[in-house]
């Protein structure tokens, strides 16, 4: 990449000469806030890709909050029944666990935003 050079085997492609205006969200999804009524088959083709599910996070929480008028919040159990030889672990603990295959403790959707 740092020589301009980057294989793709024709599977993506990359915008030449693409700069950030320094709102990564609306370089990658402007038009798409704007043409509301197409937003389904225009972000088909957007993604933003990040090294950490934290970053994810970050982004996702962005376009959730510009785009969603119905949002719902789902949470998941943060307590942990006390059984003979488990530890007991604080609320804010539980929380706080983000394993890269399961969702967030608060899983927030909408009716205009894929999971």
């Amino acid at each position: 990449m740092g020589d301009g050079q980057f294989p793709t085997n024709d599977e993506i492609k990359l915008i030449d000469n693409f700069k950030s205006t320094g709102d990564l969200v609306e370089d990658v999804y402007g038009t798409c806030f704007a043409n509301y009524a197409n937003w389904e088959q225009e972000v088909l083709h957007r993604a933003i890709l990040t090294p950490l599910n934290a970053t994810s996070a970050l982004y996702n929480d962005t376009v959730h909050q510009r785009i969603s008028e119905n949002k719902v919040a789902y949470t998941s159990i943060d307590t942990v029944k006390d059984q003979v030889g488990e530890v007991d672990f604080s609320n804010e603990y539980l929380r706080s666990r983000n394993p890269a295959d399961l969702p967030s403790h608060k899983l927030k959707c909408s009716y205009e935003i894929y999971v």
